[in-house]
């Protein structure tokens, strides 16, 4: 069992693990790189950034996450990789340009 959460950066689009919670808090504070897209469209909010903590529970490391608001209602979406949470965004932003948002 692990009893220290592992905190990680984003250095490009490749994810490093930190050595200590200081450098993480450093990076977190002063990184733009966290968010990764952020749009508005027909009053919904589309944001995908970095985690930078692991939120995956089954073994894989998920750290990006995905985040639709409309009308004070959310609904998020996670993923592992920095080009899956690219991809999801813009298959998000998608429905909405197409106006299939039914998800929230």
């Amino acid at each position: 069992m692990q009893n220290e959460m592992e905190h990680y950066i984003l250095e490009g689009k490749e994810i490093k693990k930190c050595n200590s919670l200081m450098e993480w808090a450093e990076w977190f504070k002063n990184s733009e790189n966290r968010i990764i897209k952020q749009d508005t469209i027909n009053g919904v909010f589309i944001s995908t950034i970095f985690l930078g903590i692991d939120h995956g529970y089954n073994g894989e490391l998920i750290l990006f996450e995905t985040m639709i608001e409309k009308d004070g209602n959310q609904e998020l979406t996670r993923y592992c990789t920095y080009d899956e949470a690219v991809q999801g965004h813009e298959e998000e932003k998608q429905k909405v340009i197409n106006n299939k948002e039914d998800k929230i």
